[in-house]
């Protein structure tokens, strides 16, 4: 009770087809990482009624940016750090850390 956990992900296996004289035929699309994952976290401290803090992470895998597959960006992390506080169903305050990490792969 109070903890809170959700998360999901994304496997993409795309494929060029019917390109143009076939050139770039079997290759993957641009901007079409393979993975994609995200976690989130979310805790209601007893301590302090209506503080909630939570925590964020984003995985992008490295991706090609030609066609022909010969020019790519690394993978990378975004991570959220955020605290609201509650007051009834209106939310009072809120305030958020980002943090990123590039390239997560080296």
């Amino acid at each position: 009770e109070g903890l809170r956990l959700i998360g999901g992900g994304t496997y993409l296996d795309a494929e060029l087809t019917k390109t143009q004289d076939e050139v770039d035929d079997g290759n993957t699309p641009t901007g079409a990482p393979e993975f994609q994952v995200n976690l989130n976290l979310e805790w209601d401290l007893r301590a302090v009624p209506g503080l909630t803090l939570a925590a964020r992470a984003i995985y992008t895998d490295s991706q090609y940016i030609d066609t022909a597959n010969t020019l790519t960006i690394p993978s990378w992390t975004r991570r959220r750090t955020r605290a609201r506080t509650v007051t009834g169903s209106v939310t009072r305050a809120s305030s958020y850390a980002r943090l990123r990490s590039w390239p997560s792969g080296s």
